[in-house]
């Protein structure tokens, strides 16, 4: 609950990349795992990393676009401009300082591979929001991924439908 609240309040309230729109977004995963058979390739541990990063993929989210913080020579272009996707890169520290609080710490009965693993995985789903590095990434896998299938025994193909 406090992971959570905490979330919430890291949220701020732009138009659209607020908490609203966080919320829609892990319903939407929600639906996408219980109603389709579009996530039932995932495991445990890749669901948890899926619905974290859904919740928490916009958090602190200033309303601007990462175009935008490279040219003003942003706080966060000078943080994370090197390595691209800045604002998907402020999004996932954002969710790393909170996870790291010891009340809000929802991995804590993981092991340490466990929590690596999720955390790792967080990290590749929040900046895949980025579109234009997804796409300049996953277009071709995605590609073959529609016309062969999804196979649940190949990690690629998960992290794919992730």
């Amino acid at each position: 609950c406090r992971f959570i609240l905490t979330v919430q309040r890291g949220y701020r309230d732009p138009p659209y990349h607020n908490w609203r729109h966080a919320v829609s977004v892990v319903h939407f995963c929600y639906y996408l795992w219980r109603k389709t058979d579009k996530l039932h390739p995932l495991k445990d541990l890749e669901l948890l990393a899926l619905f974290t990063a859904a919740l928490c993929h916009d958090i602190d989210h200033r309303g601007t676009n990462n175009k935008f913080q490279e040219t003003t020579g942003s706080v966060f272009a000078s943080l994370y401009m090197s390595k691209g996707s800045v604002m998907e890169r402020h999004h996932f520290a954002q969710t790393m300082c909170i996870l790291n609080n010891k009340h809000c710490n929802i991995f804590s009965e993981l092991s340490k591979e466990e929590h690596r693993t999720v955390t790792d995985m967080m990290y590749e789903i929040i900046l895949d929001t980025d579109l234009g590095r997804h796409m300049q990434l996953r277009k071709k896998p995605l590609q073959q991924l529609a016309q062969t299938g999804v196979t649940a025994d190949n990690p690629e193909h998960r992290s794919l439908v992730m």
